[in-house]
């Protein structure tokens, strides 16, 4: 599992919380679990 930049945790956030993607969505777009999504949420 890699770990997240900051910069890639605040993508993430953009992305998911825009509502347009959903974890699994955002997950394999950054390259990692959706766990790990879920745990930057």
């Amino acid at each position: 599992m890699s770990k997240l930049t900051p910069a890639q945790q605040r993508h993430v956030l953009a992305l998911h919380t825009a509502g347009e993607h959903t974890s699994g969505d955002v997950a394999e777009l950054v390259g990692v679990s959706r766990a790990t999504i879920q745990r930057v949420r």
